[in-house]
């Protein structure tokens, strides 16, 4: 069985969990096995009040351990059927024991933010899903207050982890060039192509996403 990789990208409040699971669906449908990675199951403890750092570089440097996702993707190349990983509890804010990821399937879907900082889904296959900053805001805002957070809680997130950090990651990999295929998800029912490369994806792939967005 040849196993392959799949980033899920988009900037925070994109849709991207969302339409990871619309894609693993369709793809389980057509006969695929595949398997979702969090990147928010590699969170890490981060002190925000440290004064000598801003928390958008705490945001991006130290609260998402791309190391040992990137372990975990080369384990799964190499035929392993699972991992244990530290276990995250986001209310508290720490590490509480450990989980257990199953690597097993075909396909590995990355979902979440900054894939591209894993050498393995660079050199796979990338999905980019296109939203506005003023959308994402909105999402993002609804999605939290449901979760129990203040709105001025949230909007601090935004404007000095979330936004940042995705504008520092921009720079540094220009994900919508490096994407195989760029999707505007502003309205889930009315998706469409920006840019469409089938060479080089998994051919159930390709063809449940046309399913999902359309020819």
């Amino acid at each position: 069985m040849t196993r392959r990789v799949l980033g899920i990208d988009g900037i925070d409040g994109s849709g991207k969990s969302t339409f990871t699971l619309r894609l693993v669906d369709e793809v389980r449908r057509r006969g695929g096995a595949p398997t979702v990675i969090h990147v928010d199951d590699f969170r890490r403890p981060v002190d925000w009040s440290r004064a000598e750092r801003t928390e958008a570089d705490l945001y991006y440097d130290d609260y998402y351990d791309f190391p040992l996702l990137e372990r975990c993707l080369e384990a799964y190349l190499g035929g392993v059927a699972e991992a244990e990983v530290p276990l995250f509890d986001a209310t508290a804010g720490r590490l509480a024991g450990t989980t257990v990821l199953d690597l097993r399937g075909d396909l590995a879907v990355v979902e979440g933010v900054f894939p591209l900082r894993c050498p393995t889904v660079r050199g796979d296959a990338l999905v980019y899903l296109r939203a506005t900053p003023e959308l994402a805001r909105r999402r993002i805002l609804e999605r939290d207050q449901r979760r129990g957070r203040r709105r001025e809680d949230v909007e601090h997130r935004i404007d000095c982890r979330y936004f940042p950090g995705q504008r520092r990651y921009h720079a540094q990999f220009d994900p919508e060039r490096l994407a195989r295929v760029v999707i505007d998800n502003e309205h889930p029912a009315a998706r469409r192509f920006i840019k469409r490369e089938d060479d080089g994806l998994p051919p159930l792939v390709a063809a449940a996403l046309v399913e999902i967005v359309g020819g």
